[in-house]
């Protein structure tokens, strides 16, 4: 089975997804965001171990999976991808509990996950490599559609607007976008409001 999609966090913790029942007895399979790392949990509620069965692989972005789960720990800084194995009779998981994206249900159960909320944005859900419908969903708790025009920058990049009159610069001046950059020297938005006066923004 394989799951991906592209999201954009506001924090360094959340739980992007959750699939299984409502406790810690059954099987799940998570992906959480704790302390800005991404990480996989999965169980088959049976007791864990070494197994070359059950083989579970985690890719974060442009990430080439082989050479990171082989080499990453001797090419260094290369962890965008990890593996993790383990061992049951059971050959299979039984997911079919509810799919729940961004948060589970506020119930007394004890969920086997660290996170039960997420803050940001998510797209692009696709299951075995079948896009899923997240409009198709069975029930919404406060999410609404916001990711509508994402882009990536490759470094030599360029979006370009001119308001004219359209847009009127005055104190305090409120701009806000989301971003995700792994070079620590950019600019995000370069402003000019009139003949004299240039804003830039940039990280620093």
């Amino acid at each position: 089975m394989t799951i991906s999609l592209l999201f954009a966090t506001q924090e360094n913790n959340g739980l992007l997804f959750y699939n299984g029942r409502f406790n810690e007895k059954h099987d799940f399979i998570a992906v959480e965001i704790i302390d800005g790392q991404v990480q996989l949990k999965y169980s088959t509620g049976i007791a864990q171990g070494p197994s070359e069965q059950k083989v579970a692989i985690l890719t974060v972005d442009d990430c080439d999976t082989s050479i990171a789960v082989r080499f990453g720990d001797d090419i260094g800084n290369y962890s965008c991808a990890a593996e993790g194995v383990q061992s049951s009779s059971k050959k299979s998981l039984d997911l079919t509990g509810p799919l729940l994206l961004g948060g589970v249900p506020n119930l007394p159960e004890n969920f086997p996950v660290i996170n039960r909320e997420f803050v940001g944005c998510m797209k692009e859900l696709h299951i075995d490599s079948k896009r899923v419908d997240m409009a198709a969903y069975i029930a919404n708790n406060g999410t609404f559609p916001v990711m509508h025009h994402p882009y990536h920058f490759q470094g030599n990049s360029l979006l370009s607007w001119d308001f004219k009159n359209e847009v009127k610069i005055s104190i305090p001046w409120f701009l806000g976008l989301m971003f995700r950059t792994r070079h620590t020297e950019a600019v995000l938005v370069q402003a000019h409001a009139g003949q004299y006066t240039t804003i830039v923004c940039q990280p620093i």
